[in-house]
């Protein structure tokens, strides 16, 4: 962790202060004395380097396997002494120490993880820090066997319901910031308490420690540290008297926790023996989602107790859901699945198109795309809510096949039809982007269409790019080889830094309507677009302005340099058979506008 020191230091620090240091790494830490640490195998100095990472001065070396000579090692390289894992970070931090003029502190593993070493860089002039390094190992021992203690639920030997908290809450901070689905799980033994009534001989312990034993089993890495982006696989823990719990990181649909809630519930129902009698355990599950369900630790533990109180008192399912989307509440997962792709087979959805204009001839250039659903089925919910569902139960997939093969073909037939230079901007979804085979269905729909792929543009989300450039744009650049343009809708509100737009295959971005509908409104929102505008032309990208509703902010937008307008100004979204009419009477007026003017 490579966290600066709250306070700053004189850069006259004494070298006396700093070998004391290194000679007692307990120094300052109640409760630990020097007595209590390992001397094998530690690596403890205290040494000058320039900011290039020469070493200047040593005054003091300790280092294990290494006789070196202190004289020896100046006028070398930092790098030429110790290993990449500890001479990189560093020098790197000491340029950043002597830039800021702070203490830097930072704690580094060896390469085998072993070993934990603590670095405190000490700023001593304009090109100079002192590095006091030593051995934390045993301390961190320590520190993380007190936190075991702390967090360890005796009878089951699993994590206890403190420890639950803050690793949901580690997790869905994550999940805000990259994005994702993850499931909680609550579990309820029912008939615990009178199994204790009903047998003398049924001990408790020996049930509890079965039970944990089997979620254990149960689950992949469960409560496991994986070094793959600091993630656990799963996650469980004890929380209460006859109640566990079961963090899934990582699912693509609801579908996902629901066969996992199932299995974990067929395993614990298993008989136990105990004092040669057998005894069946009855299992309730209830489970919340993020984000649908909460986006924080407390949110997604109390929806998660609501659906197990459901679960508990429950006739008919043993496993419910929380869940606010479409209708959930009253359709279990099955019949809203069933309803979904009964709407696909009968094609009740349909597809609406919203145009995209020249900002400076207003001639109709592309359409976007709109998914339209069947009122019957689903009522006037948004279309976000849809996709949510879908997402939930799986059926984005199919939904997305779909609106692609019917989009890509209304394009063709548009273009055989004498619309020759009308294009097409396509939206994803998180879930298909991710786990959708996309390059494989936009490869398809293409050779089936047999269209030109620089007329179709994909819209992802900056919280989609986010991810991708996790990856090195994986995804985008496999999309980019077929010959498809890219652009990031709703632009302005995510998550994207300047890196991922400056290294990303773009082609263009659209602007929220929200910092489009301040572009007419005061100094600052239109400073905001011009300084968006700016950036993506510096970049070689294009800009669209979403929402533009008023002749007087289309205006604004095109003085500020936005290439293409999209809004209620120009048309709301036309079915297929409208569109052709729109394009002709929209590029026919303007002609005639241009004449008149001369």
């Amino acid at each position: 962790m490579l966290d600066p020191l709250s306070k700053p230091t004189s850069p006259g620090t004494s070298a006396k202060a700093a070998r004391q240091l290194a000679q007692d790494p307990t120094m300052n830490l109640p409760g630990l004395s020097p007595s209590d640490q390992s001397n094998s195998d530690r690596r403890n100095a205290v040494m000058e380097i320039s900011a290039a990472g020469k070493i200047l001065n040593v005054f003091s070396w300790n280092a294990a396997g290494d006789e070196s000579q202190a004289d020896d090692l100046v006028g070398q390289q930092l790098d030429a002494v110790w290993p990449a894992e500890l001479s990189v970070p560093i020098v790197k931090n000491a340029r950043r120490a002597i830039r800021s003029q702070q203490v830097r502190s930072l704690r580094l593993k060896s390469a085998t993880g072993v070993t934990t070493n603590e670095a405190i860089l000490i700023v001593q002039g304009r090109d100079r820090v002192m590095v006091v390094l030593r051995d934390v190992s045993d301390i961190e021992g320590k520190v993380s066997r007190l936190e075991r203690l702390a967090y360890l639920d005796k009878v089951s030997g699993l994590p206890n319901r403190e420890w639950l908290m803050a690793e949901l809450a580690v997790l869905t901070e994550r999940l805000c910031l990259r994005g994702g689905r993850a499931a909680l799980i609550l579990i309820d033994i029912t008939n615990l308490r009178v199994a204790e009534r009903a047998y003398f001989e049924f001990s408790r312990a020996t049930v509890i420690k079965k039970i944990a034993e089997r979620l254990l089993d149960g689950l992949r890495g469960a409560n496991e540290d994986i070094d793959v982006d600091h993630e656990r696989y799963s996650a469980v823990a004890r929380i209460d008297a006859q109640r566990f719990a079961v963090i899934v990181p990582k699912i693509e649909t609801g579908g996902d926790a629901a066969v996992i809630a199932e299995r974990l519930s067929d395993l614990l129902e298993q008989p136990i023996e105990t004092h040669d009698k057998q005894f069946g355990l009855r299992v309730a599950t209830g489970l919340a989602l993020f984000s649908q369900d909460g986006r924080t630790a407390e949110e997604l533990f109390e929806n998660a107790k609501v659906a197990l109180s459901d679960a508990v008192h429950s006739q008919t399912s043993s496993h419910k859901f929380h869940s606010g989307t479409v209708r959930m509440r009253a359709l279990e997962r099955g019949d809203l699945e069933s309803e979904l792709q009964s709407a696909l087979a009968k094609e009740e959805f349909s597809l609406t198109y919203l145009p995209i204009v020249k900002a400076a001839s207003r001639d109709v250039v592309s359409v976007e795309a709109l998914l339209r659903w069947p009122t019957r089925s689903f009522g006037g919910q948004p279309v976000s809510e849809i996709i949510n569902v879908a997402e939930y139960t799986g059926v984005i997939f199919s939904l997305g096949d779909w609106v692609f093969a019917n989009a890509f073909q209304q394009l063709a037939t548009w273009n055989n039809a004498g619309l020759d230079n009308l294009a097409l901007a396509v939206n994803v979804s998180a879930q298909e982007f991710a786990r959708g085979k996309l390059i494989e269905r936009t490869e398809r729909c293409l050779r089936q269409s047999d269209l030109d792929p620089g007329r179709v543009t994909i819209e992802l989300s900056e919280q989609i790019l986010f991810r991708d450039a996790l990856n090195n744009f994986e995804i985008c650049n496999g999309l980019r080889s077929l010959g498809i343009r890219m652009a990031i809708g709703d632009f302005g509100k995510g998550i994207c830094s300047f890196e991922h737009l400056a290294n990303s295959p773009l082609d263009a971005i659209k602007i929220n309507m929200d910092l489009v509908s301040r572009a007419n409104d005061g100094a600052r929102g239109r400073a905001a677009c011009s300084a968006i505008v700016a950036l993506a032309h510096e970049l070689g990208l294009s800009v669209v302005a979403e929402g533009v509703d008023s002749q007087e902010l289309a205006t604004a937008c095109q003085e500020i340099g936005c290439d293409f307008l999209q809004g209620f100004l120009f048309s709301p979204p036309l079915d297929a058979e409208r569109i052709a009419g729109f394009v002709a009477s929209h590029e026919s007026l303007h002609a005639t506008t241009a004449a008149a003017n001369g």
